[in-house]
């Protein structure tokens, strides 16, 4: 007979505690990825004392002053110079009321969109309203797309969704748009297209959704969504400038290929921050940390994005048993398109994970794992000097693709699904 443990007068068994056991532990632990939230707070009087001014300044999260500066950049008619690094690394020490990272902005005009609010507030109160925005925009996108709120409450609280947070970034807001686009394919097409065009602000976390759509041959979404970019992209040339675009061109994309040729040494000496590589997630990235020469690990990345494309097309291609599962499997494959993903980026890895074990009804040791991974991941890249991620990622994928054949659909998700497109448990 199995043992079991006493809690609040119940007898559970011991196979179904320890798996929660055992997620405490690592959740806890995972949390050491929350060093900026951590610092932040140590510096908290200084900040509401006004006090950076003077002697050490306060910590600033990286990724929020970013946005931050380009918000405020864009608002006062040089919105192309946002591309120029030198000019641009001078502002954000100018007017930073923290320590500068560096940060290159990187990311295309229409992200612009998204920033553009930020000019009107202050640093520290701007932060607060940014990372809530983001927050309760993605619970509220996932929410109404049909997701349930366990799933959303526990996604949360994962360390990839925490730690982009408190940095200040927007991948947790890219990816649930990303969700949403492939769980209302079905249901609603047309707004299944938007969501995936609104993904655009972070392109690399939706880059997948096309190809879902592809596969399933709904051609009206990709249509919609690509109404939508040139509706954003308009929008985006009338607020700061045309000459944006050209500027992204020949500064922005041209700094974003540079991350990819430099050496890791070198990156690491650029920004001064040794521990920035550790946060890379892709294929890419996986074989430079073993110094594989350049121009194979591109190939490798090229080969598995081009595997993970043809993954997502069959499982699209023929009816499943569980549709999340499905919508779980692409999500994981959508980090394997782009050599330009970070820990932050496995946001919407996060949400399928804690869907696939709220299907399962049962919490399972693997959930665990690979829930709390994207929080121990930086620290096993920097201790160890290898980047195991996506053999993580593939991991989640195969439990995906099994529970997408054999995993019963619980009837509040089935429903938001094709029918056509779903099949019966096999016994």
């Amino acid at each position: 007979m199995a043992g079991k443990i006493s809690f609040l007068k119940s007898d559970i068994p011991v196979s179904t505690a320890l798996p929660f056991v055992v997620l405490g532990i690592f959740w806890l632990f995972s949390f050491g990825t929350l060093e900026p939230a951590l610092v932040w707070l140590a510096h908290l009087p200084k900040i509401l004392r006004h006090a950076g001014a003077h002697g050490p300044r306060p910590y600033s999260p990286d990724d929020y002053l970013m946005f931050w500066a380009v918000g405020h950049i864009s608002a006062g008619g040089a919105a192309s110079s946002v591309y120029v690094q030198h000019a641009f690394a001078a502002w954000e020490g100018a007017h930073s009321p923290g320590h500068v990272f560096g940060d290159p902005f990187v990311y295309p005009p229409l992200t612009m969109l998204l920033t553009r609010p930020l000019a009107w507030v202050g640093y520290w109160p701007g932060f607060l309203l940014w990372t809530s925005a983001i927050m309760g925009s993605a619970v509220l996108i996932l929410r109404r797309a049909g997701l349930p709120w366990p799933i959303i409450v526990t996604g949360c609280l994962g360390p990839a969704v925490v730690f982009g947070i408190a940095i200040g970034q927007i991948s947790l807001l890219a990816c649930a748009l990303s969700i949403a686009a492939l769980l209302r394919l079905e249901a609603a097409p047309m707004r299944s297209g938007i969501l995936a065009a609104l993904a655009a602000i972070k392109p690399q976390d939706g880059l997948v959704v096309p190809f879902a759509m592809l596969a399933r041959q709904r051609y009206r979404p990709i249509m919609a969504g690509m109404l939508t970019v040139l509706i954003m992209g308009a929008l985006a040339s009338l607020l700061f400038g045309p000459e944006m675009w050209a500027a992204y061109w020949k500064h922005g994309a041209s700094t974003a290929d540079n991350l990819l040729t430099v050496h890791v040494p070198q990156i690491i000496s650029k920004t001064g921050h040794g521990r920035y590589t550790n946060f890379f997630i892709s294929v890419f990235w996986m074989l430079r940390e073993e110094h594989v020469p350049l121009v194979v690990s591109l190939v490798a990345q090229a080969v598995a994005a081009c595997g993970a494309v043809a993954v997502v097309f069959q499982a699209w291609r023929k009816p499943v048993v569980n549709p999340l599962a499905r919508i779980a499997l692409t999500v994981f494959l959508g980090s394997f398109l782009t050599p330009y993903a970070f820990t932050h980026d496995l946001a919407g890895y996060t949400f399928m994970i804690a869907a696939l074990a709220w299907q399962r009804r049962r919490l399972e040791a693997t959930d665990v794992l690979l829930f709390a991974w994207p929080g121990y991941s930086p620290f096993v890249t920097g201790l160890l000097h290898i980047a195991p991620t996506p053999l993580i990622i593939a991991w989640a994928a195969k439990r995906a693709w099994d529970a997408m054949h054999t995993l019963p659909a619980l009837p509040e998700m089935a429903a938001s699904h094709d029918a056509s497109n779903v099949v019966p448990v096999q016994n």
